[in-house]
């Protein structure tokens, strides 16, 4: 498994921005957080953004939970591989195998599909009741965002376009089919999982690349 650097960046960054604002409820007088903290990584992919915070967190933060959701039945099984191999190595704690989990599911389904939407892998995953919202601390993702032009006109490397998957790169969308406010293709995948992190009260967001800020961040966590 190899992050990409912009993607072990990305990563880093949001590690830190979750420990810092956990050590600000601390100095205010808050109790250290004993409870589950929750993690949604969509458009996982081979898992690597899920299992570096893992690394990175798992040191300082006692129970732990990272979902990994992606469409693709062939990077959950990466995924999973990535796992188990890095666990192997002692390159992720033992309890990574309990704390960290893949499951197929669709960030955009909003139509009873037979592939789960992302809302309702949660809440399977969480044991949520049909009657409730599943509750997530921390959205993550690295979502599809290169438009099927850019793909196509030589400004995507060479090397993204031969050896990435076109699914993990270009959303797979007609422009007919865009959200209300939403005029390009590339900037799909954004409307649904901001719209998804108020469903689940999600109270850290981050999502590389195209938001104007590179990520949008609640003012507490706890």
């Amino acid at each position: 498994m190899q992050n990409r650097t912009e993607t072990e960046s990305f990563t880093i960054h949001a590690a830190r921005l979750i420990l810092d604002d956990i050590r600000k409820h601390e100095r205010r007088g808050g109790e250290q957080q004993e409870r589950c903290l929750r993690i949604a990584d969509l458009c996982t992919g081979s898992g690597c953004i899920a299992l570096l915070l893992h690394a990175l967190l798992a040191p300082h933060i006692h129970q732990l939970s990272i979902l990994g959701i992606d469409i693709s039945p062939v990077a959950i099984g990466l995924a999973n591989r990535n796992l188990a191999h890095n666990v192997q190595l002692g390159l992720l704690s033992n309890r990574a195998a309990a704390d960290v989990s893949f499951r197929q599911g669709n960030v955009l389904a909003n139509d009873g599909g037979e592939l789960l939407a992302a809302e309702e892998v949660l809440r399977s995953v969480q044991g949520t009741p049909s009657n409730a919202e599943p509750y997530c601390d921390v959205l993550i993702s690295n979502p599809p965002y290169i438009s099927p032009e850019s793909f196509r006109d030589g400004t995507t490397s060479r090397s993204v376009r031969v050896f990435e998957p076109r699914l993990a790169l270009v959303p797979m969308v007609d422009a007919s089919d865009l959200p209300p406010g939403i005029q390009n293709e590339e900037d799909h995948f954004y409307y649904h999982i901001v719209l998804l992190s108020f469903k689940i009260h999600a109270r850290l967001v981050d999502i590389v690349q195209r938001l104007p800020a590179g990520s949008y961040v609640h003012s507490d966590m706890a």
